[in-house]
């Protein structure tokens, strides 16, 4: 937690530099701060939720993903969850490793294969899902339904604009 707290620091102190160039832009480099910040707060909530199971974000994603579409290929999840191929592999050989998901060759193809949830990974789902939920709905408590619902929608709106800014 510490070096995310001192990049923040970082960016405060050069937002701060660039504060007498631009009003507008010091403003936009204080609220990136708080994005960060807030990002920084809610990734350690769910890691300390998901470590407690052996889970990170992204292994949770994959097993969720599995449970809803079987019999999936490595390259079909990294584009639904928007990661590499080689992310997906490691995710996969760890996964596997703790039995979790299994790995079936293509009939038709050797070099092809489908990846699986196993009994395991969807008791462990069933395990986990019940309390992560919540857990991270506590997170929220501070704003309103109408609050949440303005908060979601300036986040769609901002992340849409970073795609157009790319």
């Amino acid at each position: 937690m510490a070096k995310k707290t001192s990049t923040v620091s970082e960016l405060s102190a050069i937002a701060q530099a660039t504060k007498t160039h631009s009003g507008s832009h010091f403003e936009a480099a204080q609220l990136w701060d708080h994005a960060f910040e807030l990002v920084a707060k809610l990734t350690d909530r769910e890691n300390q939720i998901l470590s407690k199971n052996k889970l990170s974000r992204s292994r949770l994603r994959v097993l969720l993903l599995l449970n809803e579409e079987p019999k999936r290929n490595p390259s079909y999840l990294a584009d639904t969850l928007g990661i590499t191929k080689a992310s997906i592999t490691g995710l996969a050989e760890s996964l596997s490793k703790d039995g979790l998901i299994s790995s079936t060759a293509s009939k038709e193809d050797r070099r092809s294969h489908t990846l699986s949830i196993t009994a395991k990974g969807k008791a462990l789902l069933k395990r986990v899902l019940p309390g992560y939920y919540p857990k991270l709905s506590e997170s929220l408590t501070s704003l309103s339904r109408q609050d949440q619902a303005q908060l979601a929608q300036i986040l769609k709106k901002w992340a849409a604009g970073l795609v157009k800014t790319k």
